[in-house]
Order: C-alpha cells, then structure tokens, then sequence
C-alpha cells in the first residue's frame, strides 16, 4: 500500500477516534472510578488544583489527599468549560486514546516495520486493550508517557527522559514502571529517570503528602496488595492464562509466530529485540497477578511480535521458507486456497464478535444518573459537612460525584481505610456484612460520627445490615427508591 507518511497518521488517529466514540456513546462508565475523574475535572476547572478532600473521613486521603493523576486532570479541566465533566472526560479520552494509537504506529515506523499499518489494527481489535482504554481514566497518558520513555532510552535523549519521568509522576502512579524499563534496557537511563521522578515527587503542589500516599499506592495496594484480607478492585486481582489467551486470542497467533522464530535464530537476534522480550516477559507475569497491566502487555506484545517478525522477513530464512511454500502452493493449492478463505471468514468475524462484546460491555455499564436521586435527596436534607456511612467502598465514586456536599467513609480503594485504622475498617467491615445485629446506631454514631447510612439495594452483601438497621428503633427509614436506601441515625 502505499500512502504519504503524514497520510497514514491523519486515517489512523480519525478511525481510531470515531472506533473510540463509538465505544463510549453510551451515558455510561464501565468503571466506577470514571465518577471520580469526572467530578476531578470540574473542581480543577472550577477552583484550581484540589489541596484538601474530606470526602473519605476514614481514609489517609483525608490527611494525606495526592492526586496522582493531576496532569491527566489538567489536560482535561479545560473542556470542562464547553461540556459537562462526563462529556469532557470521555471526549478527552477519545482523544488521548487516538494519540496513542498514533504514538504506536510512529514507534513502529521509526522502527522500519513492514505492514505497520497492520500492527496497528491488530491492537485496536484486542478486546482487552478496548476494555481498558473505554473506560475513561489516565491509562492512555501513562501509555504514551511509557512509549516515549523507552524511545528515548533507545535513543540516548537523556534530557526528554528525564523531563518525561518528571511529567510521569505527575499522571499516575505507576510511574514506577519506567524505572523496571530503565534496568531492562540501559543502565545509563537509570539516572536521568530517578532523578526525573525524585523532581516530579519534589517539585508537586502535594509534596511532602505524595511520599506516604505513593507509599501506600505502589507498595501497600500495587505490590503487597491485601486482596486476602478484603475485596479490593477488580482490576488488582489475577488474570488466568486461559481468560487472557481467550480474551485477547488475535495477538497470541503473531506472538506465538515470532516466540518460535526467536527460540530458534536466538542467537541472530539484535540485543535490542531481547531487552523487548524481557520487558513482554515481565508484564505478562504483572498482568496474570493483577488485571489491571493487561493496558500495557497488549501493546508491549505487538511490538516484540512486529520487530521479530519484521526481522525474519528481511532475512535469508525467510526467503527459503517462502521458496518452499511456493512449491507446497504449487502441490496442495487446494488446500492452502481453503485455509485462508477459512481466515478469512473467521478472523473477521471475531474482530466484530469482539468489538460488539466491548460496547455491549460499555452499553450496559453504571449508568451516570446512579445514585443521583438519593444524592440529591441528602444534598438537601442535611448540614453540610456532615458524614454518610457507605457500606461499600465502591458505592464512594458515584456519590461523590454527585454530592459533594456530604463527607463519606472512604472510597477508590479499602486499602487507604485499612491503613487509616485497622480496627475501625474490621468495624466498618461487620456492620457492612452484618455480621453485628444490635446497637447499630449508637455504635456508627459513636465510632464513625455518621449521623446517615447509604445502603445500595442491588448489593447483596449489605442486605443483612439494612434488615438490622431497619429492625433498630433508634434508626429511621428517610428516603428510598429502586437504587438506595438513606437512613437517619439517632443515639
């Protein structure tokens, strides 16, 4: 095929828009965290970058609040003015999702890969990577962050290195991932990125608060992670090989290629190829831990595949190989003409399968308005500041995005409760599951100052505590609906 270079970039980066759009038509989130950077968004366009957060009372957030997504918040504020905080978010992750994608053909053509176009397409039909990227959050700045960063390791450009490690801490916290490619790739990298992100974490408007809360982020929930001890996000738990082959089948058959062909000709590989390798190697062991790295192993996957596969196209094996194909062709014509009409029927067919099963997906995630009526009820039936017990630490997300007016318990992630307090957590953690019957308001009031309980009426687990709170005379029922209960505790 043949297009001007500027031309390929331009086609890829508007389908992918309109592919990405699609995707997010729906007045919904996929992941209940998209509440959070939404209403994130319209505070920063409407009061600057947000310094205190009393919205999780029983949280380290309270204290120790770092927004450590403040670049991708900043990027997106300013089309808060022209559309409302869910629009803007998920127009400005239509767009950064699309410059990734561009950033990846770029790589790939930097890298003088055949069929780059092709690579590209591949990633923008794996289902999980469509997953990941639909759901509006900072995923795609750290992918391009993460991108630029190893191309400028390959390159020697030290000073963009260090500037990116800075702009890195600033977006999301797994910055760190940077420094795992450093000691990959070129030890001589290693200093411009530790110092990079010494002056992201330095150089913050939350410093010295982001040291204790990156303590808790990437070693409490990222590393040691207490998924035995509690439910934590979906995203942190184990992905099983069979459910990632099968969920993202379309790239295992380019990988499995080049994996043969690189266990073979191992020694003929450049070192570059095998630093590639390494780093496929430790995401794909990252993602079958926690979910949530399959955002990067998808893309990471691709590349290795194209380099190896480019590499074997341009050398003598191949050319043998092709010679005896011809001949084989020329044998079993029948044969091979039924095994690629076969592919293609069947590759188009799960391409479509896949991208249906994502807006399906997309289509029938958290509705925006969840919770809105209960949240409107407590913005006007309350004093301002005062607490609400959410029995769920996943329910925080669509409150707060709705009423800021009230605090809550605790949000994002049980761990930033758990380190707050243990013992109140393993409290918060009984009455939630209803495991303690009696007194229930006295001991809410007394231990969590919660004047209000929120209960989600399509959560099972919370079913028993609000069949004992309902039972409790000093609690009364002040609002329901289909969603939600709110009730009003008095001691």
């Amino acid at each position: 095929m043949h297009c001007k270079n500027s031309s390929w970039y331009l086609i890829l980066f508007f389908f992918s828009l309109a592919l990405f759009a699609w995707l997010e038509s729906a007045y919904t989130f996929i992941d209940p965290d998209s509440f959070y950077h939404a209403r994130m968004i319209q505070l920063i366009s409407q009061h600057g970058i947000v310094q205190d957060f009393p919205w999780q009372q029983t949280s380290i957030l309270k204290d120790n609040f770092t927004d450590h997504h403040l670049l991708y918040h900043l990027l997106l504020a300013p089309l808060n003015y022209f559309f409302d905080p869910v629009i803007a978010l998920k127009i400005g992750s239509v767009i950064l999702n699309s410059i990734f994608v561009v950033l990846f053909t770029w790589y790939l053509r930097q890298k003088k890969i055949k069929y780059f176009w092709a690579y590209a397409l591949l990633l923008l039909t794996t289902v999980p990577f469509l997953v990941r990227l639909s759901a509006p959050k900072a995923s795609p700045v750290a992918l391009i962050l993460l991108l630029l960063g190893i191309y400028c390791i390959e390159q020697k450009r030290y000073l963009f290195l260090f500037l990116i490690s800075f702009l890195y801490v600033w977006s999301h916290g797994g910055f760190v991932l940077l420094l795992i490619v450093g000691i990959i790739f070129s030890f001589r990298s290693l200093l411009p990125i530790i110092l990079g992100m010494i002056s992201g974490l330095v150089v913050n408007p939350y410093f010295p608060k982001n040291i204790l809360f990156y303590w808790q982020q990437v070693v409490q929930i990222g590393i040691i992670n207490y998924q035995d001890k509690f439910e934590v996000g979906a995203e942190w738990y184990q992905y099983y090989l069979q459910d990632l082959v099968g969920s993202s089948y379309i790239i295992w058959i380019p990988l499995v290629l080049a994996a043969v062909i690189f266990i073979i000709y191992y020694k003929k590989q450049e070192l570059n190829y095998k630093k590639w390798g390494l780093l496929l190697i430790f995401f794909f062991a990252a993602t079958l831990r926690s979910r949530r790295f399959v955002e990067y192993f998808i893309p990471i996957t691709i590349i290795w595949s194209a380099l190896i596969l480019n590499w074997f196209m341009q050398s003598t094996y191949f050319t043998k190989l092709y010679h005896s194909f011809l001949l084989s062709w020329q044998r079993k014509k029948f044969w091979w003409a039924l095994f690629f009409i076969y592919l293609m029927l069947v590759l188009p067919f799960g391409i479509i399968r896949g991208l249906l099963a994502v807006k399906a997906e997309q289509d029938n995630g958290i509705n925006i308005a969840t919770f809105q009526p209960a949240s409107i009820y407590l913005n006007d039936h309350s004093v301002s500041g005062s607490i609400v017990f959410n029995g769920r630490w996943d329910e925080w997300p669509a409150l707060f995005f709705h009423n800021q007016h009230n605090y809550y318990l605790v949000g994002l992630d049980p761990t930033f409760m758990y380190k707050y307090n243990a013992g109140l957590f393993k409290l918060w953690q009984d009455i939630s599951d209803g495991k303690i019957k009696n007194n229930l308001s006295q001991t809410i009031i007394n231990n969590f100052h919660s004047p209000y309980v929120f209960i989600n009426n399509d959560n099972e687990d919370t079913k028993l505590f609000s069949a004992y709170l309902a039972r409790d005379k000093n609690v009364k029922l002040i609002y329901d609906d289909e969603e939600a209960n709110i009730y009003e505790l008095a001691q």
